[in-house]
């Protein structure tokens, strides 16, 4: 029963399941060299996030425009209930004092596979989900040239 949840959960949220260890994300997009999407997100409390997640990061759409993209969530909930196991939040910690050290939330980044920073969102995208969409595909394109 326990691995029909996992899969159906797996299937639901695939590009930001924090079921994949980072360091698996990250040997994956050197082996494919491709970029990775880093989401700093606050699950259960920041409502700007909640919306990032809802409009733009769990639609098909995204999906689609990133598909050579890897996926991380950052993921810092505050309720009991919806903490993550201590090595994950080891993780997040790690890579928000690297990449977001100022702690906002919802704030996405987009690094290469040797982990330097390519691009940076802070936000809701103000200019707009299709530019949001827009650069992301011009990271794509751009990415090894």
């Amino acid at each position: 029963m326990r691995t029909i949840i996992c899969a159906c959960l797996l299937w639901a949220l695939p590009a930001w399941s924090q079921s994949v260890a980072f360091s698996d994300i990250m040997n994956n997009a050197l082996k494919e060299n491709k970029p990775v999407v880093i989401s700093f997100s606050g699950s259960d409390w920041c409502l700007p996030c909640m919306r990032m997640h809802k409009e733009i990061f769990d639609t098909d759409r995204f999906r689609q425009a990133t598909t050579s993209f890897g996926f991380y969530n950052a993921d810092f909930p505050r309720r009991k209930k919806n903490m993550v196991p201590d090595a994950v939040r080891a993780v997040n910690d790690s890579l928000a004092a690297r990449f977001n050290p100022e702690g906002k939330f919802p704030f996405t980044v987009v690094i290469s596979p040797g982990g330097k920073l390519i691009h940076s969102w802070e936000g809701f995208p103000d200019s707009g989900i299709e530019s949001f969409y827009t650069t992301l595909q011009t990271i794509r394109n751009d990415y090894g040239k």
